[in-house]
């Protein structure tokens, strides 16, 4: 696309999750927000030079995050994305979403997948990682190893974030070993970021938990939260309000694990990160 014409300059993100994203679902907001994006390059562009631009096909422009759209939005926001399509339809576009329903509806758009990582591919990344050292190769060499015994977790070395988290795993020190289960490899995972510690000049800390569970309550209490998650169609995008109340429910159902919520919702974004903080929401990893 770069060779047809389209400057690297002119690629331009539109995120579709979130309240401060509301005005994007407005085509006529979506049109002043990339004329903000392309004043950040040209101060003293106009209105009709935009228009003029985006009629010209000048963009490649990617709407990323269907997926995380609250389902009361989705019809609407499908609409005003196909509306916008259809008025400047020189340009490139791109959505990316999860295969979810409702994304058949984007007929203009072609589909494509990523495919997984070949074990190879996996094992190229891994060395990445530490740029070839001593814990990749002896990571590797254990991956080679279990031939075929632990097919379940070789599955997942599909996913690079998954390959990633496994490394991380394994340099911990926690555990030197790759189970055969894939139950047994999320529960590695967690013991690793719950124990994690943070590299520093003069050794190393151990983040400080706020709520003060041990590992076990926290991990039940996890659990709990996820599960309530998995009842809300599978969400993985919460405002801080709306994960309180899950996190407020799921300790009322379970009496004998005492801490706070706040504490709480800071050790699972901080301490122990299974969210991530994306413009005042609240994101599953």
């Amino acid at each position: 696309m770069l060779e047809n014409g389209v400057d690297k300059d002119h690629i331009i993100e539109i995120a579709l999750d979130g309240i401060e994203y509301e005005e994007l679902r407005d085509p006529k907001k979506c049109f002043q927000y990339i004329k903000n994006e392309i004043r950040m390059q040209e101060k003293n562009i106009l209105t009709k030079d935009v228009e003029k631009l985006l009629r010209q096909g000048k963009f490649i422009i990617f709407f990323d995050g269907f997926d995380e759209v609250d389902d009361r939005y989705k019809t609407s926001v499908s609409n005003k994305i196909k509306r916008f399509v259809e008025k400047y339809s020189e340009n490139y576009y791109m959505l990316s979403s999860r295969q979810i329903e409702g994304i058949g509806t984007f007929e203009s758009f072609m589909a494509f997948s990523i495919r997984d990582l070949t074990f190879d591919e996996a094992c190229e990344l891994i060395r990445k990682l530490d740029n070839d050292g001593e814990i990749s190769n002896n990571l590797i060499h254990l991956l080679k190893s279990k031939g075929n015994n632990y097919q379940n977790v070789r599955d997942l070395l599909g996913n690079p974030l998954l390959v990633m988290i496994l490394y991380s795993t394994f340099e911990c020190g926690e555990c030197f070993d790759i189970p055969c289960k894939k139950s047994d490899f999320y529960e590695q995972i967690f013991q690793a970021l719950y124990k994690r510690h943070d590299k520093m000049k003069d050794g190393a800390y151990e983040h400080q938990k706020k709520s003060m569970l041990d590992i076990s309550d926290f991990y039940t209490l996890l659990r709990k939260v996820g599960f309530k998650c998995l009842q809300k169609n599978c969400k993985v995008i919460y405002s801080r309000l709306e994960l309180e109340l899950i996190v407020n429910n799921a300790l009322n159902e379970m009496k004998w694990i005492k801490t706070k919520t706040a504490d709480y919702l800071d050790d699972v974004t901080y301490a122990v990160p299974y969210f991530r903080v994306m413009n005042n929401y609240y994101v599953w990893f």
